[in-house]
C-alpha cells in the first residue's frame, strides 16, 4: 500500500501515563497533523479513560476502522541475534514485575540492532480491538531509537543520545555507531537526568571533553539537562524539535511529541 494511502486511513493513539494523544497525519496533503489530547484521570483505570475519550473527542469520533497505538511504557531490549519470538514473554515477565495481566508486543529496531520488549494491560488492549477493525502496537521509543542509531553512523566517537519527556529519560550511547547501552530512567527533575547521564559517562568510560552528547527535552520538562550538562562535558548540543522536523509539516503541529514525529517521519 502506498504510503499516503496507508497514513490517511489510519488514527494514531500515543499512550502515556498522563495523556492519550490521538492525531490524523495525510503526509503529502502539506498540512501538520491534527492532535487532540485527552488528559488521563489518575483515579480511574486507563482503559476507562480510553472509553471516555473515544466518547468525547471529536477526533475519535470519525470511525477510523485502523489503529496505529504508540505505548510510552517501559520496555527491555535484546540484541537481534540473541532474540527469539517464543522467549518474548518471559523477557517481557522477568523484566517487570506485577506484569501477568499484560499483553506483550515486541518491535525489531533494524537500525539499533536490537528487539524492544513492552507491554501495557490487556483489559486496555480489548478497548482498542473492541474499536479498531485493524490495530498495529508499537513502542514510542523504537522510532526515536532508530533515528537516534542512524545519526551515531560514522562517528568516530562516543555519542551520547538522551530525550527527556513527562519526567522520565530514554538514554542511548553509541561506540563508533554500534549501541553500547539503552535504557529509559525516571526522572522528576533535570538534577535526576544530569545524574543518569554522567553515571553513563562513568560506565562506559565516555570522555567529557571529547565525546558528543544530544539532548532532546520536551517543552514542559523541569530545568534544561543541556544548560545543566555543560559544568559537565564539552560538546553538548539540544536538537529543537523544528530544526528536527523543520522541512516537513510535522514541524509546524501543536501538541505533538517528537516521538510521535519520529514515526510519523518512517517511509511506509
Amino acid at each position: 500500500m502506498a504510503a499516503s494511502s496507508y497514513k490517511m486511513q489510519r488514527l494514531y493513539l500515543r499512550v502515556s501515563p498522563g495523556t492519550l494523544s490521538f492525531a490524523v497525519y495525510h503526509p503529502f496533503g502539506g498540512k501538520p497533523p491534527v492532535v487532540e489530547n485527552y488528559e488521563v484521570n489518575p483515579t480511574a483505570s486507563l482503559n476507562v479513560n480510553l472509553k471516555e475519550a473515544l466518547a468525547s473527542l471529536p477526533l475519535a469520533q470519525e470511525n477510523f476502522s485502523r489503529a496505529e497505538v504508540l505505548l510510552n511504557v517501559p520496555y527491555t531490549l535484546k540484541p537481534i541475534e540473541l532474540f527469539n519470538e517464543e522467549e518474548a514473554e518471559s523477557i517481557y515477565h522477568t523484566s517487570f514485575y506485577d506484569s501477568a495481566n499484560d499483553r506483550i508486543f515486541y518491535d525489531v529496531a533494524g537500525n539499533l540492532g536490537t528487539a524492544l520488549i513492552y507491554g501495557i494491560s490487556d483489559a486496555f488492549c480489548r478497548v482498542i480491538d473492541d474499536n479498531f477493525q485493524s490495530v498495529h502496537f508499537s513502542s514510542t521509543t523504537t522510532a526515536v531509537a532508530n533515528r537516534f542509531a542512524e545519526a551515531a553512523r560514522g562517528s568516530k566517537r562516543n555519542t551520547l543520545y538522551a530525550y527527556r519527556h513527562e519526567n522520565m529519560m530514554d538514554l542511548f550511547v553509541f561506540r563508533a555507531g554500534r549501541l553500547q547501552l539503552g535504557n529509559r530512567f525516571t526522572t522528576i527533575g533535570v538534577e535526576d537526568a544530569a545524574y543518569y547521564v554522567m553515571l553513563a559517562v562513568k560506565t562506559l568510560g565516555m570522555n567529557v571533553d571529547e565525546d558528543e552528547f544530544n539532548i532532546i527535552e520536551s517543552a514542559n520538562e523541569e530545568g534544561s539537562l543541556t544548560k545543566r550538562l555543560h559544568d559537565f562535558v564539552n560538546d553538548v548540543k539540544q536538537e529543537e524539535f523544528r530544526n528536527a522536523f523543520g522541512r516537513t509539516p510535522l514541524a509546524d503541529a501543536k501538541n505533538l511529541t517528537y516521538d510521535m514525529a519520529a514515526f510519523l517521519m518512517q517511509p511506509y
